[in-house]
């Protein structure tokens, strides 16, 4: 595995450098989310090592128009992936692109609505998709963006139904992505310089 680049962390000077803003970046509810969301990331990049160095890895690309973000790209033989990354715990229901989060309190149960990852990494990927292939290809191929979404807490309970987006847990990641099947194989250069101008995006 080539890394591109390393996991950013966008709440390293929130606030300010004072009193203050350690404060907001220690005990803020976004903080704490973030946090979360940070050990999330680092375990799917210690998984992702265990690809070879014909494929390439950049974090946390930021996909005009919509500013979105997308934790991980992977660009390898086998085509390139956008990599959501989620360390929820609970039990969580998926119908297609609807997600909500079923808690339970002694014998009443209650679902709450959640933002949707396979909404939002589709975008991305869409969005990325023509970036590839206005920006890199100049309209001569089309680019295709593997969307997934990888839940890396192993205590997390997932009921889908129907997802339209690869849902995975981290210990299925790596497989997935060897295990799929590229309609136009890339060659190794042409990785290399996707992998440079995909990494060229988050400047």
């Amino acid at each position: 595995m080539i890394i591109l680049s390393e996991s950013g962390d966008y709440l390293k000077n929130k606030g300010g450098s004072g009193v203050g803003g350690w404060v907001l970046r220690i005990f803020s509810k976004q903080a704490r989310h973030h946090h979360k969301g940070k050990f999330g990331e680092d375990l799917v990049v210690d998984a992702l090592m265990n690809l070879d160095d014909a494929h390439y890895m950049v974090n946390d690309i930021v996909i005009p128009p919509s500013k979105g973000n997308i934790d991980h790209m992977i660009v390898s033989p086998n085509g390139i992936f956008a990599i959501e990354t989620k360390n929820w715990k609970g039990e969580y229901v998926c119908q297609g692109d609807d997600w909500s989060e079923h808690r339970r309190r002694g014998l009443t149960s209650k679902d709450y609505i959640v933002k949707s990852p396979s909404k939002q990494i589709k975008r991305n990927a869409y969005n990325l998709s023509q970036i590839i292939e206005e920006d890199f290809y100049n309209n001569r191929f089309k680019a295709w963006v593997n969307p997934i979404v990888v839940f890396t807490d192993p205590s997390v309970n997932l009921k889908l139904y129907d997802p339209t987006v690869q849902i995975l847990r981290l210990d299925e990641l790596v497989n997935h992505i060897l295990s799929t099947k590229s309609y136009n194989e890339l060659p190794s250069s042409e990785i290399e310089s996707l992998a440079n101008f995909i990494a060229s995006l988050r400047n």
